[in-house]
């Protein structure tokens, strides 16, 4: 299950604990800068994300390259339901007709079976969103899929450059939370359904509009 635990009053650490894990090789974590806000967790330790267990939260990853592959292979093998999402190509038809598999840097390999959609076609509606594309298309890339994020809880930026969070924001439905993500995690395409691991990272997560997101550490 994902989980916050309060470690001061300006940081949080998230961490996924599903039993799923240890298949991994390393627990995935990611560290959440909150800039000062308060979280208002108290002493209460360990929360769940919104009173549910992450590992049942519906998850749609937009944009079907290194990196929106590898963590889509990495979400799906610690039991997260996961659509990977992208516009037509070889990579994204070999990983629904046959798996994604991630070259590990240790020299392993970790294949998995992923649910794959494209444009076109009816997708999942999810609990969380989160974007990978280019920053170039990441409206085009969103807005075909705006009927299917009606019931989204929040939709999380994962891409590089400038602005994106605002792109979005200003798509999107204003009860949907934002929220902004930087990764130093290295990943590399090698082949058609084949994603190397080139480096583990840290993963920063928040929101730019705190101000106006009294649910968004929920």
């Amino acid at each position: 299950m994902l989980a916050i635990e309060l470690l001061s009053e300006i940081e949080l650490r998230l961490r996924i604990s599903c039993s799923q894990l240890s298949a991994l090789g390393s627990p995935l974590l990611v560290r959440i800068a909150i800039c000062g806000h308060d979280a208002g967790l108290g002493s209460s330790g360990w929360l769940p994300v919104r009173g549910r267990p992450f590992c049942r939260m519906e998850t749609l990853i937009l944009g079907a390259g290194s990196l929106g592959s590898l963590l889509a292979a990495r979400l799906s093998a610690a039991g997260v339901p996961v659509t990977l999402f992208g516009r037509p190509s070889p990579h994204l038809s070999r990983i629904a007709s046959k798996w994604l598999t991630v070259e590990e840097s240790a020299g392993s390999r970790l294949t998995v079976r992923l649910r794959t959609g494209s444009y076109g076609h009816p997708v999942r509606r999810p609990a969380l969103a989160i974007v990978a594309v280019k920053t170039w298309a990441t409206e085009d890339a969103l807005r075909p899929l705006l009927p299917a994020l009606d019931q989204v809880d929040a939709v999380l930026t994962l891409q590089n450059g400038l602005g994106n969070a605002q792109r979005i924001k200003a798509i999107l439905p204003p009860s949907v939370r934002v929220l902004t993500g930087v990764t130093t995690q290295g990943a590399l395409r090698t082949d058609a359904g084949v994603v190397r691991d080139t480096g583990a990272g840290n993963t920063w997560i928040g929101s730019e509009f705190l101000e106006n997101d009294s649910g968004a550490l929920d």
